[in-house]
């Protein structure tokens, strides 16, 4: 019964259009990621399947964001030093549809040997419509619909969050 179980939950993230777990992740990405929440309880991983499936469909059809796009998930070289660096948005509070949750956006700078550090964490407004998306390596958080867009710049061993456009 364990194996089935787990055959399961490898084959789903291939057969749904949502991501329903880490399981997209790098192992090493999932280590860090479990290590931070560990650390700190509070947060919780976000599935795909909370975001509004109209809207994201619309984002990676008909907005051009692509088929793969992840909303809570973005990875690149946001910190343009060679090495790739992963973002997720995770949620604060006992419920992830409590209107009173808070999200923020993680970014895990990767290191040398192949290990990753928390370098940014940026609380944002409750948003069903919030999503993170990179463009030229570049990360950016946004709310959909909206022209409402923040940058991510790299500043010393963390970032910044700027207004931007696209």
């Amino acid at each position: 019964m364990k194996y089935t179980f787990a055959l399961l939950l490898l084959v789903t993230p291939i057969i749904a259009m949502a991501q329903k777990s880490v399981t997209e992740y790098t192992p090493v990405q999932r280590g860090a990621l479990q290590a931070f929440i560990n650390k700190n309880p509070s947060y919780q991983f976000i599935p795909e399947t909370r975001f509004d499936e109209d809207t994201l469909k619309a984002a990676r059809i008909e907005w051009g964001f692509g088929r793969n796009f992840k909303p809570y998930y973005q990875t690149g070289d946001f910190n343009r030093d060679g090495i790739r660096d992963f973002a997720v948005i995770l949620l604060t509070g006992k419920n992830v549809n409590a209107p009173n949750s808070g999200m923020h956006v993680v970014v895990f700078n990767g290191a040398k040997g192949g290990k990753y550090r928390v370098a940014h964490i940026e609380h944002e407004e409750f948003s069903t419509a919030l999503f993170i998306r990179t463009s030229r390596n570049k990360l950016y958080v946004g709310v959909m619909e909206t022209d409402s867009a923040g940058c991510f710049v790299p500043a010393g061993r963390g970032y910044i969050v700027e207004p931007c456009g696209d």
